[in-house]
């Protein structure tokens, strides 16, 4: 694979700076998740990415090229949608209240699965809170699935449901700086659509490229912002507050399909509307 061509088009100076085509996008980051490339190019890539600013397509060729790279698992019988929560950060100043919505969804009949990383990088990780409320990581996919089928709920780690992904993802403490894997790994499903994602955002990039990858996809997303010390006042909204869309509605207690799944314009936030009834607070991811 000529990545020397894919940086020479990434890595240009600004008035020169191209992209890549999605095909080209996942033929690359597939190549990331499979190993397959050098460190150096692999840093080089992960950085210029960054520094560039992600395209749609080459999200979208990303995103693809990640869902065929993630385990599965299979969904809970029912109308029940299972709700997914990403978890790749932590709290430094503010609580963590990440699985305290889990266990209040999984209270109200939703079943759950949280993932995300197990260490911390110095902040309080929902990993750590999880396992001292009795919700220890599931260390293979045949845990997960029993601990969703007899418990509602179940933290798998990231390098269960994707080893390739947690293998980048473990990269940021080296390069300094998150990337593309982080962005992308709080919209992994190894549902294939039959779940409703709780996905955070704390800046307008981010916020933008998920919105973004959302509406091209029509995939179920609740879009969050993050609250804690990280959240960029320049977005125009409270920390907390839950501002985009999801494509599943609530009806008692259960997560089900509207009647259009296909319009990802609907407004609508009757899940975190829900769980505010419940407990009072917003949300962090």
């Amino acid at each position: 694979m000529a990545f020397g061509t894919y940086l020479r088009e990434i890595a240009r100076s600004d008035d020169e700076r191209g992209e890549l085509a999605p095909d080209e996008a996942a033929q690359a980051f597939g190549a990331m998740l499979d190993g397959g490339v050098p460190e150096l190019e692999l840093g080089a890539m992960l950085i210029a990415l960054r520094m560039k600013g992600e395209s749609l397509g080459e999200l979208l060729g990303c995103y693809e090229a990640l869902g065929e790279r993630v385990h599965r698992l299979e969904p809970l019988g029912g109308t029940v949608r299972t709700v997914l929560i990403g978890t790749y950060g932590g709290t430094r100043s503010q609580p963590n209240l990440t699985p305290l919505v889990a266990l209040v969804l999984r209270r109200l009949g939703v079943p759950v699965l949280v993932h995300g990383t197990l260490e911390s990088r110095g902040c309080v990780a929902s990993a750590y809170i999880l396992r001292e409320l009795g919700v220890l990581p599931c260390a293979t996919l045949a845990q997960a699935q029993s601990a969703l089928d007899h418990e509602r709920i179940a933290f798998v780690p990231t390098a269960v449901l994707s080893p390739g992904l947690a293998d980048l993802l473990a990269l940021r403490n080296r390069l300094g700086v998150p990337s593309t894997a982080h962005l992308l790994a709080k919209l992994i499903d190894p549902f294939r659509g039959a779940s409703l994602r709780l996905v955070g955002a704390a800046e307008p990039r981010s916020l933008a490229q998920t919105r973004e990858i959302r509406l091209q996809c029509c995939v179920v997303f609740i879009v969050a912002i993050l609250f804690d010390h990280s959240y960029d006042s320049s977005l125009g909204y409270e920390a907390g507050e839950i501002i985009d869309v999801t494509v599943g509605i609530v009806a008692g207690n259960a997560i089900t399909e509207p009647e259009n799944v296909g319009d990802a314009e609907i407004i609508a936030q009757p899940l975190l509307d829900l769980i505010a009834r419940k407990i009072g607070i917003s949300i962090l991811i």
